[in-house]
């Protein structure tokens, strides 16, 4: 008899001792998914329509990348539209900024531009092997399934 109370005992201490509570999971810290950083940035293809992600919560953004390695500047468009039914509400928005070869990097520029539903940036010049970032942030967060789209494009400089 005084065996199985110490069994018993023993087995739920182990239990308690590795076993997750609610309010330790409540406090996690948010893991980060694909594209919530700089490092892990979603390459993006210029000249190829409209890509569609979501955001999974308010504190959520999503980044987005794509490297000139070609000889010549460019000038890149940036396009972002918010989630269908969002009766043109911009619940999303975007900044950008350039990392230059030498590893330095431009202050972030917040879009302004906007046309009916869609945010943009045009014309922003783009140096021979630089690498342009995109972060989409919420600014009002409705719902994770509300998926926005952007779109990259470039186009040659004439002089």
């Amino acid at each position: 008899m005084k065996f199985k109370k110490i069994f018993i005992v023993a087995i739920a201490l182990f239990m308690l001792t590795f076993a997750q509570s609610a309010y330790a999971e409540s406090i996690k810290p948010f893991a980060a998914g694909i594209g919530d950083t700089i490092d892990t940035a979603i390459p993006i293809s210029p000249n190829t329509g409209f890509m569609s992600l979501f955001l999974s919560n308010q504190f959520d953004v999503d980044f987005f990348t794509w490297k000139n390695t070609t000889n010549s500047p460019l000038f890149v468009d940036f396009s972002l539209r918010p989630p269908i039914g969002s009766n043109y509400n911009y619940v999303y928005d975007f900044e950008y900024f350039i990392r230059y070869p030498d590893g330095i990097s431009s202050t972030s520029a917040q879009a302004v531009d906007k046309f009916l539903s869609t945010k943009f940036v045009s014309r922003v010049y783009l140096p021979a092997n630089c690498e342009i970032f995109f972060m989409v942030k919420a600014t009002v967060f409705n719902n994770p399934t509300d998926f926005y789209e952007v779109a990259m494009g470039t186009s040659s400089i004439n002089y």
